[in-house]
Formats: C-alpha cells, structure tokens, sequence
C-alpha cells in the first residue's frame, strides 16, 4: 500500500520487496534501490507492512505510476461491500486479461502476477473492514476473505 502526499509518497516495506520481483533493476529509482537494499539487509524484520518515506522527486513519480500498488488515499474511506467490490473489479480485470492475452509469454504473465499481487492486498482490505485483522498486520480472527473472493470468482 502506498500513500502520496504534498510529493512524498509512503509505501509498505513488503511493497517494496515485491518490487524487485516486478520490476527491471533499472527502471526503479536509485534512492528506492538503496533502500530496499537497506531493509534487506535488516534481520528479523517482523514489520513488513510499515511505510518507508520517499521524497526524491524521481522516486514519487515512479509509484505513482505503480499502479498494482494499491493506493491508501483510494481505499481508506470504502465500507466493506466497497472494498469486496474493489476486490471484483480486480477480479474482472484478472479475467479480461487473461482471456484476452497468452499467459504462457513471459510479458503477459508477469502483468497477470502484478494483479494478483494487487488482489492479495485488497483481500486485506476486506480483511480489515471485516474486522478480520487490522492493516497493520495486528490478528483479531483467525477467518479470512478468501471463501468470500472464490465465490466472487465463480459468479464471474
């Protein structure tokens, strides 16, 4: 998750790990590398959903164009039905792509894994406006999303 403000932008230290995955080394910002390298090399890190602040200006554009990285400012304010239906529009998303697109080319499924990486972290959100667990990772029910996005996934 990310959040953008007055141009800087927080993101999720797991965010920031998954953008190694995602990403060529050489479109991600220096300032950006050198702290994922940072984190990296933190043991124990039993914090992955703290934010990292960035204030580079090269840095901030390059996640506000990440758009696989949900955006806090979009979702903070949704009720739970919203955040299942955010859930759904990924979903749609994930089947139009894939009907449209041949995931056994490289290109095309790395796109397809960025929704899904998208997909998890709303699930969390419904999660969290379930009263499941809080963003932050805190665990209040062992129950998750994930019953409730397979049934949204065969309607579909």
């Amino acid at each position: 998750m990310k959040t953008i403000k007055d141009e800087i932008v927080k993101v999720q230290k797991r965010d920031l790990k998954y953008l190694l995955n995602s990403c060529e080394v050489s479109e991600i910002p220096v300032e950006v590398i050198e702290t994922i390298a940072k984190i990296a090399s933190e043991k124990n890190d039993n914090k992955p959903k703290d934010y990292v602040e960035f204030n580079g200006k090269e840095a901030v554009n390059f996640f506000k164009r990440l758009d696989y990285i949900i955006d806090n400012e979009e979702v903070k304010n949704m009720s739970w039905t919203d955040s299942v239906n955010y859930c759904s529009r990924i979903i749609f998303e994930m089947n139009n792509y894939a009907n449209t697109h041949d995931l056994t080319i490289e290109k095309y499924k790395e796109k397809y894994e960025l929704l899904k990486y998208k997909l998890r972290c709303a699930k969390e959100i419904v999660d969290s406006k379930k009263g499941i667990f809080k963003i932050s990772g805190e665990e209040k029910k062992e129950k998750s999303s994930k019953s409730l996005i397979k049934k949204i996934k065969h309607k579909k």
